[in-house]
């Protein structure tokens, strides 16, 4: 049990980038821990989600959280086609 407690194991951070009226990205990567410095060194830095470059301008006229609660979206119930009695 000594054994397995002493050795290092591998940290998975997920670094989320956003304001709150919009979300900039998401990426991961594995932590260590230097124990020289203290300082945490980040390997493997990837990109999960980027918002695409053509819809990053449409998005800017979005209502945000940060202003209250957004209105709520009308919804109306759908007109159904016929169904024959025996289907």
């Amino acid at each position: 049990m000594d054994e397995a407690v002493r050795e290092v194991m591998p940290l998975v951070l997920v670094m989320i980038r956003s304001t709150p009226q919009q979300l900039h990205s998401i990426e991961w990567a594995v932590a260590e821990l230097n124990s020289e410095t203290g300082k945490i060194q980040l390997h493997g830095k990837e990109a999960i989600w980027a918002p695409e470059a053509n819809v990053e301008g449409a998005m800017t006229d979005i209502e945000a959280f940060d202003t209250g609660l957004p209105d709520e979206p009308t919804v109306e119930p759908r007109k159904q086609d016929e169904t024959p009695p025996d289907a």
